[in-house]
């Protein structure tokens, strides 16, 4: 059973997803170190929301599903323009000083793995990912995680260009 499972991942699996996940891991290990980057990174860390808008507008019940994915994404936004204050080092210009976090891989990679639950779950039990509280879960947890990159490019936008920031 675990083998045909883990055979239908990897043979089910769209090719691009794997150079992807490599991308994403990467990305993710370089956010670990404090680091130089510029603004346009951050800035382009919202659009990973994309594959989140893209699942949640396949998934059932959408009547209300929209409203869980708001209301997560809100929630995330909110979380994520608090936390860059303590990653946010130095802004000068368009280029920013980030303190090391591996709040970053954790979110980009739980996007993936949602998406990729999702597909799985429609293919294998679409029973389950056919029901409301499956289909609320995933759009919250896409909402949640996509909102957090948001909110994180929020508050370097609002932050203009300066020496060095407080702690």
């Amino acid at each position: 059973m675990l083998t045909q499972i883990a055979s239908a991942i990897f043979t089910a699996a769209p090719l691009w997803a794997w150079p992807l996940l490599v991308v994403l891991v990467l990305l993710g290990l370089r956010a670990s170190r404090t680091r130089s980057s510029h603004v346009a990174l951050v800035y382009a860390l919202p659009l990973l929301g994309i594959l989140s808008v893209r699942t949640v507008s396949e998934l059932p019940h959408q009547e209300v599903i929209w409203l869980f994915f708001l209301a997560a994404y809100l929630l995330g936004a909110a979380f994520g323009h608090a936390r860059q204050r303590r990653y946010l080092i130095a802004r000068a210009g368009p280029h920013l000083t980030l303190r090391g976090e591996w709040l970053t891989m954790s979110a980009m990679l739980l996007i993936f793995l949602a998406n990729f639950v999702q597909g799985f779950m429609s293919a294998v039990v679409p029973d389950v990912a056919g029901s409301l509280g499956f289909a609320a879960g995933m759009a919250v947890l896409l909402g949640l995680f996509s909102g957090l990159f948001g909110g994180r490019a929020l508050y370097v936008f609002r932050r203009a260009p300066s020496a060095a920031l407080p702690a």
